[in-house]
């Protein structure tokens, strides 16, 4: 099969024509409605509750902000422990975060000229979620985390200068500190840059398609492009055993040079890959609704229809990574590969994306069909990764409020990392029929960074129930182990053990030493990417304390509730 190849005066024509799509593909995403539409939305929300009426009692309140407001530059810089004020969230004693949203209003300048659109229907349905939520509270003054109700999800959509001016006018802005702000389409023609490129202080953004280069780790929240002009319809065969494609690329636009690697990959093997595109308005006609062509025969196909018989649909980069394509793949029940070096994932660190995409580099991408073919022979491997894709769009991806709350307990998670939610809750455990043994060992290591507490005791199981609390109530503190020394009785069953957010195992020795309770603690390693290790902040001794510092706050925390007479404590 010849090679495709543009040239000259084509190859402008291209890139003008994927700059005018993606344009037009974001304007119809998350379009904006009148208030007499959101009236509608609230009274039709199956989330609708009596108790938060107040959030949107004051829509179509003119708020007047001024050219003289001073705006916030963005701190490029900002970590999880230098612009969030985690204190405020734990001095009420609520074990979990407290999170207030802003009343819906509309800004305008002095002239009464609206600085930004009316909010659109998907950022109503986030903020309904939010104070449905078990994290929302009414009055800001009671709240560790601030939602402006100001709609910056499509960057198309707005001026950067007034968005900047009226987060900066709002009561409790502080440079932006413990606000966050939602994002869908991160970037804006004709640069595309991949954040939010106007003033928003110090602020935490949950937005689509970060790379590296423009995602704060440990601050910043990556999510899925939702896509809100999806129907049953398009899925209705979504568990299709019987999936015609091996591989399936259906993106409209692609780089020139992905574009040729693919055309290589197809004219190798046309019986394993196909390639679809953008279609004429002549070949769009033959299919209702949205369509992808195959350039080499130039049959249409439905879209988001045709993944549904897919057994791999591979993502590749383009201009605008925030994009449907990980939504619909996933929900059509394809296994997402991915081959974009630097893109962040979607809840990139509470899930396990290795179990439910397979990853392939961009300079490696002549070696797709051989690494896929691979994979598929292990028939039960691909079974695993359809399956583990199939959990996280259920229960993550699958609409607006699924989405927003996950985000909201990631959030909860990293601010009181003591009751963070185990890998097994984000990610299913790996052997979900293992046995109930107190010698098991995970296979995995710990996600949570911090220190492994060994506990020794003899009989005392009270008293060792409030040590065990104790010690989980340290942040610093990853996993703890019980050695049980008593070889005359039995330990405890795990029902009998306090429920605690750190993963607890149970081990029997034969010696005997019942007067002194023994604390060791052991660094958890951390795995490392060597690729984006210059990325990484540098560690200051808030993120990762010295083990003397642990002793010191547990041997304060066991010993100032009377628990213990003694204690030693080795690392």
């Amino acid at each position: 099969m010849p090679k495709l190849r543009l040239k000259g005066l084509e190859r402008w024509y291209l890139l003008l024509c994927t700059i005018i799509f993606v344009t037009l593909s974001s304007s119809i995403l998350y379009q904006y409605i009148t208030t007499q539409e959101l009236y509608a939305i609230l009274e039709s929300s199956d989330d609708h509750t009596h108790g938060q009426n107040s959030l949107f009692a004051n829509v179509g309140k003119r708020v007047t902000v001024t050219s003289r407001i001073k705006t916030t530059p963005t701190d490029t810089q900002c970590t999880h422990w230098s612009c969030l004020d985690s204190y405020k969230c734990v001095e009420d004693g609520l074990g979990k975060i407290s999170i207030y949203v802003y009343d819906v209003n509309k800004y305008v300048d002095t002239k009464d000229t609206e600085l930004l659109p009316s909010p659109s229907k998907e950022f109503v349905q986030i903020l309904w979620a939010i104070v449905n939520s078990r994290y929302a509270v009414e009055s800001p003054e009671s709240a560790c985390i601030l939602v402006p109700s100001v709609d910056l999800l499509n960057r198309e959509s707005f001026s950067s200068d007034n968005a900047a001016r009226v987060l900066a006018s709002l009561p409790y802005w502080n440079n932006g500190t413990n606000h966050l702000i939602f994002n869908m389409i991160t970037a804006a023609a004709p640069n595309y840059v991949p954040a939010l490129n106007f003033a928003h202080g110090k602020a935490v953004v949950t937005g689509s398609g970060f790379t590296q280069r423009s995602y704060r780790r440990t601050f910043d929240i990556s999510v899925p492009m939702f896509n809100p002009h999806q129907s049953d319809e398009d899925f209705k065969h979504c568990n299709n055993p019987n999936r015609q494609f091996f591989l399936l690329a259906a993106q409209q636009v692609y780089f020139q040079s992905i574009y040729d690697q693919l055309i290589d990959l197809q004219s190798q093997r046309s019986d394993v890959l196909v390639l679809l595109t953008s279609c004429s308005d002549a070949q769009r006609q033959s299919v209702n609704g949205m369509a992808r062509c195959d350039g080499t025969t130039g049959k249409a196909f439905s879209y988001p229809a045709v993944l549904t018989d897919a057994k791999f649909c591979i993502i590749t980069r383009e201009q605008q990574l925030a994009n449907t394509y990980l939504h619909d793949i996933l929900r059509a029940g394809c296994v997402p590969v991915i081959s974009i070096d630097t893109y962040i994932m979607p809840f990139s660190e509470i899930l396990d994306w290795k179990r439910a995409a397979i990853f392939i580099n961009e300079h490696r991408l002549d070696e797709t069909l051989k690494i896929l073919l691979k994979a598929y022979d292990d028939g039960n491997y691909y079974k695993q990764l359809q399956d583990q894709g199939r959990f996280y769009y259920e229960n993550y991806f699958s609409s607006i409020t699924k989405i927003t709350w996950t985000t909201l307990d990631i959030l909860n998670d990293r601010i009181l990392p003591y009751r963070a939610k185990p890998y097994e809750h984000w990610n299913r455990p790996l052997m979900p029929n293992r046995p109930n043994n107190p010698f098991f060992v995970p296979l995995i290591p710990s996600q949570k960074p911090g220190f492994t507490a060994v506990v020794l005791t003899y009989d005392r199981f009270e008293l060792m129930k409030q040590v065990v609390e104790n010690v989980a109530w340290c942040k610093h503190v990853a996993k703890i182990i019980i050695i049980w020394n008593n070889p005359e009785l039995e330990p405890p069953s795990d029902s009998q053990w306090p429920a605690v957010s750190v993963p607890t195992k149970v081990c029997v020795l034969q010696s005997f030493f019942p007067r002194v309770i023994l604390i060791c603690l052991y660094r958890e390693p951390q795995p490392q990417n060597p690729i984006n290790r210059k990325h990484q902040p540098k560690r200051t001794q808030l993120e990762t304390p010295k083990p003397p510092q642990i002793i010191a706050l547990l041997s304060f925390n066991l010993v100032r509730k009377d628990i213990i007479g003694s204690i030693v404590i080795c690392w």
